[in-house]
């Protein structure tokens, strides 16, 4: 959610159509894909 909480802290605007997106570009410079997990695990701990 920290990546989330960023985004959202930056100014936002109109742009053509479409309402409140970031005046600047937002660059996301390192992503990483977790493992899938098991079906029916979500929840279950």
């Amino acid at each position: 959610m920290d990546v989330v909480d960023a985004i959202v802290a930056v100014p936002r605007g109109n742009r053509g159509p479409h309402g409140d997106v970031p005046v600047d570009p937002i660059v996301m410079k390192r992503v990483t894909l977790l493992p899938q997990a098991a079906p029916g695990a979500a929840g279950k701990q």
